[in-house]
């Protein structure tokens, strides 16, 4: 009789664990998932799926890691590639999934933040609230999972590749007070500059960043991480418009003129840039393998 009464309670202790741990983890309960976050006061109530990664060992110490993919929109590639990072560093991983069919059809709606209606030749015809802002969702989606996994992290790290890293500088301008707490960006194809005489998207004119918010922006951990065979002058993603061109023939070029703009703005404000440049040699457009050495610069 004893025996089948501490058989019972071990069923029962084990059953009210378990209860806890799907209760705990019900956002994301297995390692690969997905879920949708919708919130009716932003991206005008659309919703929006962020595939996800809960590592073996995870820990409501566990980071927090955002993954922004490119303009491919394969967010669950893009998560796919991370996985192994993310189980090594034990990190919880978000990848949201920016799609056209959610809303997000060109450049101007989801790399450059949808900040604007813009007419076929990107001049701006006017500004959208900011609540309909791309760059608008990282930060609620962040509280919204460490809230839901009971996570102590006060902030997250964040990578962006190729147009996902267009995304994450333009989110880092236009949301200084983001809960980025370091940030690396991938191969950019272009940029907007630290430049106020001109228009965005190429520049600052005409957008809500300030020469104050310029100071916070530059006092974060950034870096611009460029492979060094990124330099095919005829890839076919890369943006010839004379703006661009301006920056570089290619994408390598481009960042180093990103990174010289960024020091000159910095040295000009008399503000420090807690920024750096590194390379990665031997890759050319490649997330996948630009993602081992970015994983250094979050991690260290």
């Amino acid at each position: 009789m004893k025996r089948c009464y501490y058989l019972l309670l071990l069923v029962t202790l084990f059953n009210l664990v378990t209860c806890n741990q799907n209760e705990k983890h019900s956002l994301i309960p297995k390692s690969v998932s997905n879920f949708i976050y919708q919130n009716k006061n932003l991206n005008m109530g659309r919703p929006l799926t962020v595939y996800s990664y809960l590592p073996s060992n995870y820990k409501d110490s566990s980071p927090v890691l955002f993954v922004m993919h490119g303009n491919s929109r394969t967010a669950k590639k893009y998560r796919d590639d991370w996985i192994n990072i993310a189980e090594q560093h034990n990190a919880l991983l978000l990848v949201p999934h920016f799609s056209r069919e959610n809303g997000f059809l060109e450049d101007d709606q989801y790399n450059m933040g949808n900040m604007f209606d813009m007419d076929s030749q990107e001049n701006l015809l006017a500004p959208n609230p900011e609540s309909e802002w791309s760059y608008s969702l990282i930060d609620p989606i962040f509280n919204y999972v460490v809230d839901k996994m009971k996570n102590k992290s006060s902030g997250y790290l964040i990578y962006g590749h190729s147009a996902g890293s267009q995304f994450l500088h333009r989110l880092i301008f236009f949301k200084p007070d983001a809960k980025i707490e370091r940030a690396v960006c991938s191969n950019a194809g272009w940029y907007t500059m630290p430049d106020f005489e001109q228009v965005f998207p190429y520049g600052l004119k005409e957008t809500q960043c300030t020469a104050a918010a310029l100071q916070k922006v530059f006092a974060k951990k950034v870096t611009i991480l460029l492979g060094d065979q990124d330099i095919d002058p005829n890839h076919k993603s890369l943006r010839r418009t004379p703006e661009a061109m301006k920056q570089g023939v290619h994408r390598f070029k481009r960042g180093h003129t990103f990174y010289q703009v960024c020091q000159q703005m910095a040295a000009e404000l008399d503000v420090e840039l807690n920024w750096d440049l590194q390379i990665v040699p031997g890759v050319a457009h490649s997330n996948s393998k630009m993602a081992p050495a970015a994983a250094e610069v979050l991690f260290k």
